[in-house]
């Protein structure tokens, strides 16, 4: 029997942070020099008048709907002492093999620790896996 008007399209899969393999190390480069982590809170060598490192997270299941920016991605961090940081996200787009997508986040001006960073990312409130960055002091 056909049931009309039940959407009954396959429940879209959670975002997802890539991360190195057998680790939860975050798959992730400075955007303006591509260098690994650890990554510094500022550089004097980055494009942005306010020196805050912008890191490329890699990740998947990130499908933008005709109409949406990168507003419908929000991005947090924890650190180790579990205080909680909402970072920036700045750019959310595919990379041409279309099944990649790279998310640009911000570090926090009140990052005060450094070392380890659990990093997520949510789509439309969906939550990503926790994948970890180093900050460095």
């Amino acid at each position: 029997m056909i049931q009309i008007g039940i959407d009954e399209s396959p429940t879209p899969l959670p975002p997802v942070i890539y991360t190195e393999e057998n680790s939860q190390r975050a798959l992730a480069l400075d955007s303006v020099n591509f260098m690994r982590d650890p990554f510094a809170l500022t550089d004097v060598y980055n494009f942005s008048a306010d020196h805050r490192t912008r890191i490329v997270l890699l990740a998947g299941n990130i499908n933008l709907k005709t109409g949406e920016d990168s507003s419908v991605v929000t991005a947090q961090a924890q650190d180790s002492q579990n205080n909680t940081y909402p970072l920036t996200v700045e750019f959310v787009a595919k990379v041409p093999d279309d099944w990649l997508t790279q998310v640009v986040i911000k570090l926090p001006n009140q990052l005060a620790n450094t070392g380890d960073l659990w990093v997520s990312i949510s789509l439309r409130g969906v939550p990503s896996n926790k994948a970890f960055v180093t900050i460095k002091p």
